[in-house]
């Protein structure tokens, strides 16, 4: 089972990889080809060939990753937080991710944002920088004009640099 705390629609993945998806839909997150509600488990078409172990779910868009560390994103897309075009609004299919990383091993996805880490260990965000959730150094706004600012969404992909710094006590 897979959703999440901002989302009102829900993934069960069988043994054999198959997606199930159903509740809200009215951006395409369920990956149905359409913008209908589903009030039962409806099986996800267009993945036969695939197998998915993971999915995770943000406010109105869907991540799904397989066993060969393909990302597949449908729903929501106004803010990127697909990786689609920012003219592409909704994507009501499950559609490949393309990213300059190593395969992923791990999805997750905030309310308009979304994030993979791959088998390398490195951090790729996109979606909705508002409050700098994703790592950039950044919260994508912008001074408009006087008294609007507005927010750049962040369509294509882009890695975290991670600073940890270890203190070693002696003991």
């Amino acid at each position: 089972m897979a959703t999440g705390c901002t989302s009102v629609h829900f993934f069960a993945i069988a043994a054999d990889g198959r997606v199930f998806g159903w509740g809200r839909n009215e951006k395409g997150q369920l990956g149905l080809g359409h913008a209908k509600d589903r009030k039962c488990p409806t099986l996800i078409e267009g993945l036969e060939d695939k197998r998915v172990v993971s999915a995770a779910t943000g406010r109105n868009h869907t991540l799904l990753l397989t066993d060969e560390g393909e990302v597949f994103a449908c729903g929501d897309n106004r803010s990127g937080q697909c990786a689609g075009s920012k003219n592409e609004v909704t994507v009501t299919t499950p559609r490949k991710v393309s990213y300059a990383g190593a395969p992923a091993s791990r999805v997750a996805c905030g309310a308009d944002f979304s994030a993979l880490v791959d088998e390398d260990g490195q951090v790729w965000t996109w979606g909705h920088p508002e409050h700098g959730q994703l790592g950039h150094n950044s919260e994508g706004s912008f001074l408009e004009k006087a008294g609007k600012v507005s927010i750049c969404f962040i369509s294509r992909f882009a890695r975290c640099v991670l600073l940890v710094k270890a203190i070693i006590v002696a003991t």
